[in-house]
């Protein structure tokens, strides 16, 4: 009886050590690149089943399973917020800032306002927006305004708004506070479904791209090792910090986290909004890119 339980423990120990040695020739750093040729995504794999994916734009992070040479890719969709609020206090910044992120690609409104209960919303970018500069930031004094409202107006909307209603976000302007960053979420996206990858010959394929072994984790810088593992960490838990980046005063990029501010409510309202645009972001023949910021827009009225 002994001797059979000490084989029967040699092969569970053997299962386990051929399917972890599987599962470790998955393991590392994979790099693709964009289709023009420049930038391009960067895959860290992880042994503890978590993966995060940088890219142009934005960031993926999920959980991994192997499935024979394949490799099932699960991207985490805990975030079902489509607006998030961050912010810190910087001892520099002499008012309050505020810089809208991810908001380029939908039409959405905002109001910064103190509460009034009818409120004239305003669009955040001209319409068919181009040439962005980055970040996308706005001003307004110390105790102007208490809260900030935004919206996403669907492609599907009413012809006439005031029969619509939207799912208006609202976030406080705690005075504790005064470097906002305003996140939207592209939720429900197909990059939010699983999809699959097979190795072979050190490269993940599947259809249309491809990703090339870059190599070992440990070979990786340390900068972006951390910064892969940090998004990778928070697969299957809500939002609570968001990490943004920026200049230091000797033009460094530097990261600096941000923790999570909470909405104050959300709710489908009938709301109305006009053109006056906070950010204009536009291409032409002579400049390469241009943001203007309307100073109309920052007054939830309109007014000049």
């Amino acid at each position: 009886m002994k001797k059979l339980l000490f084989l029967l423990i040699i092969a569970i120990s053997s299962s386990y050590a051929l399917s972890a040695q599987s599962e470790s020739k998955f393991i590392g750093v994979y790099g693709q690149k964009g289709g023009d040729g420049a930038g391009g995504a960067r895959l860290y794999i992880f042994p503890d089943g978590l993966y995060s994916m940088a890219y142009y734009g934005g960031t993926q992070h999920g959980r991994w399973e192997k499935y024979e040479k394949y490799i099932i890719m699960k991207p985490d969709t805990n975030s079902i917020e489509k607006f998030y609020m961050f912010a810190r206090y910087d001892e520099s910044i002499k008012d309050i800032s505020v810089q809208f992120d991810g908001f380029s690609s939908s039409k959405t409104v905002y109001s910064f306002n103190n509460g009034e209960k009818d409120v004239t919303m305003h669009p955040v970018y001209n319409p068919s927006p181009n040439c962005f500069t980055y970040p996308q930031i706005t001003r307004f004094a110390k105790g102007e305004y208490t809260q900030i409202q935004v919206a996403l107006i669907p492609e599907y909307f009413s012809a006439n708004p005031s029969e619509t209603q939207y799912n208006v976000y609202t976030f406080p302007v705690d005075p504790k506070y005064n470097d906002i960053k305003i996140l939207m979420h592209k939720k429900s996206e197909p990059s939010d479904i699983p999809f699959i990858l097979a190795l072979e010959n050190k490269k993940l394929y599947m259809p249309y791209f491809e990703f090339d072994y870059l190599g070992s984790l440990d070979e990786e810088t340390e900068e972006n090792l951390s910064f892969a593992r940090e998004i990778a960490s928070t697969a299957g838990q809500p939002y609570q910090s968001n990490i943004f980046g920026k200049e230091d005063e000797y033009g460094n990029w530097i990261k600096i986290e941000y923790p999570r501010l909470r909405h104050l409510k959300k709710e489908f309202t009938n709301i109305a909004y006009d053109d006056k645009n906070l950010f204009t972001a536009t291409c032409d023949d002579t400049t390469e890119s241009e943001t203007v910021i309307d100073e109309r827009a920052v007054s939830p009225d309109g007014g000049e």
